[in-house]
């Protein structure tokens, strides 16, 4: 895949997922405005006022991370030379995913189907995954894998997060803390995400010690703090953990993005 090539696609997924999100943002609302049952369904789904309110600012910040990282590495760095900016630039657009939890909080309150519940969990399933795989492919980029095969190792990322997601089982009916459905194999899942990550960032300690630029270890700080904000979003524990979500976010992005530029700058 050509610099050319990566900057055409990251400016079409800045456009897709602007797209996207604005749509399921006005079908989701269309949906939780229609319900008739009041503010009691939802916030038994929810947990109470704190889970819906933790739950909806954690997908507004997923939003705007999404939109807004997938835009700037789209318009100011999108001929950079760097494949683990790139693969940086698909987890933020893959972040994106969370806003459909937005649709599944309005069918549950809307009585939908069981089948469109368990679909959109998949797509966010699938969001989830691609993420990670894409933060794992960019590692191994790092560490002297041929950039000419990123086309490949893209879409294997993105073919094994569909598998997985289509063969995690989900719990039918059940509401999770998410606005999600239930999913099954949770603590195997957490397992395999906690040895994703970790060979990720075991991958940009190699980087640093071939290299013997501390820019890779920056670097692979900065994906840490990432995905640790990430994670936090997606638990919807609590609203006073967006607050520092957040500070992970912004530090890990300019941590991330500063450290690839000024090791690419300089070669």
């Amino acid at each position: 895949m050509t610099i050319t090539n990566r900057e055409r696609t990251l400016k079409i997924g800045f456009i897709a997922i602007l797209l996207v999100i604005s749509g399921i943002l006005a079908t989701g609302t269309a949906f939780i405005i229609r319900f008739g049952g009041g503010m009691s369904e939802i916030q038994r789904i929810s947990t109470g006022i704190e889970g819906l309110a933790a739950g909806i600012l954690s997908i507004a910040v997923c939003m705007i991370t999404s939109v807004a990282l997938t835009g700037f590495m789209a318009m100011r760095n999108g001929k950079t030379a760097s494949a683990e900016l790139f693969f940086y630039a698909v987890w933020a657009f893959c972040l994106g995913f969370e806003a459909l939890r937005i649709i599944s909080l309005g069918f549950m309150t809307h009585n939908a189907s069981v089948e469109s519940m368990v679909l959109v969990t998949r797509l966010v399933m699938f969001g989830r995954y691609s993420g990670l795989l894409n933060l794992f492919m960019g590692s191994i980029l790092a560490v002297g894998f041929k950039q000419e095969r990123m086309s490949g190792v893209l879409s294997a990322a993105f073919l094994l997060a569909l598998f997985f997601a289509s063969v995690q089982p989900v719990n039918s009916g059940v509401p999770a803390p998410d606005f999600l459905i239930d999913r099954g194999f949770g603590f195997l899942m957490s397992l395999f995400d906690s040895a994703l990550i970790a060979m990720t960032l075991v991958n940009y300690v190699v980087a640093w010690r071939m290299n013997r630029d501390t820019a890779f270890l920056a670097s692979g700080a900065g994906l840490a703090l990432s995905v640790l904000a990430a994670l936090l979003l997606r638990s919807n524990y609590s609203p006073w953990l967006i607050l520092p979500a957040i500070g992970f976010l912004v530090a890990g992005a300019w941590l991330h993005i500063k450290s690839m530029n000024g090791y690419y700058l300089w070669r």
